[in-house]
């Protein structure tokens, strides 16, 4: 009977001896290692670096579906970024993480926050086999500062004085706008004038200039352009003069209007073009006596001498 004890006890000693060295060796399975940043001396934006390293045995793989996405993760932290490197030992896999945190938080005073667990996943290499293992690296606290001196208070004393006002003298700029101002509404009349706008389209038309204009565009060198020349310039001396001039007349009428005797030559000799062209039909003659050059020429000489007489 004693015996039969000694043996029972013996096989329960050795099953428990066996059970004890089967759960060490399970909690040996994976090695796990955190380096956490510094708990002190942070302020708002700081970036926080995180290692942390796992060594884990064969037949097991990281799980990445586990690992955090960047970004936040509450109202004040969040992940920037993060970073897994796989080195492979004699029968163990090692992997080293980075993690870079960075908190928005702006106390008003030194205040400490934790940072949350990390949870990463592992599984088995094999599909067929469902072996995970999950482990959780430690939650770790760092203090942030705040940015202003602690609990300064403010004061009057402490801001500055008032700036004296100061009076900008505007007269100079005053003269430029007003000289500008007039320097515009003198354009504008003019143009208006020249346009023949308001009052100034009572003032006495200028049949000259507007002939100079259509003989100046005119194809001279063609017979039609030098006679339709021609009897512009005719309309524009019959306008010019308040009523038709003959070449007989032109002398007499020539005596009225002295500003026009500097002209009397050319004006001889364009009536006697007219004539041969018109009267005798000699478009040849016509532009031997005054050519198309000089009849343009002319057309702009009694423009100008009307624009001076008025």
């Amino acid at each position: 009977m004693i015996a039969c004890r000694a043996r029972l006890l013996g096989a329960a000693f050795l099953l428990a001896s066996s059970c004890f060295c089967c759960l060490s060796a399970s909690a040996q399975e994976l090695l796990i290692d955190a380096d956490p940043p510094r708990r002190v001396g942070w302020f708002v934006g700081d970036r926080l670096d995180w290692s942390g390293h796992v060594t884990i045995p064969e037949g097991l793989e990281l799980d990445s579906a586990s690992l955090p996405e960047p970004g936040p993760l509450d109202s004040f932290t969040e992940i920037s970024a993060i970073t897994v490197a796989r080195e492979a030992e004699s029968d163990a896999t090692r992997y080293d993480f980075h993690v870079v945190y960075q908190s928005f938080y702006v106390p008003l005073e030194p205040r400490e926050i934790t940072i949350p667990p990390l949870n990463i996943g592992f599984r088995a290499t094999d599909e067929n086999d469902p072996t995970r293992r999950d482990i959780a690296f430690p939650a770790w606290p760092v203090v942030l500062s705040p940015l202003r001196p602690i609990l300064e208070r403010s004061s009057m004393e402490a801001m500055r004085p008032d700036k004296l006002l100061t009076v900008i003298d505007t007269t100079r700029r005053q003269g430029v706008v007003a000289a500008s101002w007039a320097a515009f509404a003198i354009l504008v009349a003019a143009f208006g004038w020249h346009r023949g706008w308001g009052p100034a389209r009572y003032r006495r038309s200028r049949p000259l200039a507007r002939a100079w204009r259509d003989i100046s565009r005119a194809q001279l060198a063609e017979v039609q352009g030098y006679e339709a020349a021609l009897l512009r310039l005719h309309r524009g001396l019959d306008e010019a003069f308040g009523h038709r001039i003959l070449a007989d007349d032109l002398d007499r009428h020539l005596l009225g209007r002295p500003a026009f005797g500097d002209v009397s030559g050319d004006l001889h000799r364009f009536f006697a073009a007219s004539r041969a062209h018109f009267f005798a039909g000699r478009t040849s003659a016509a532009a031997s006596i005054l050519p198309g050059n000089l009849l343009r020429d002319l057309a702009r000489r009694l423009s100008a001498i009307e624009r001076g007489s008025r």
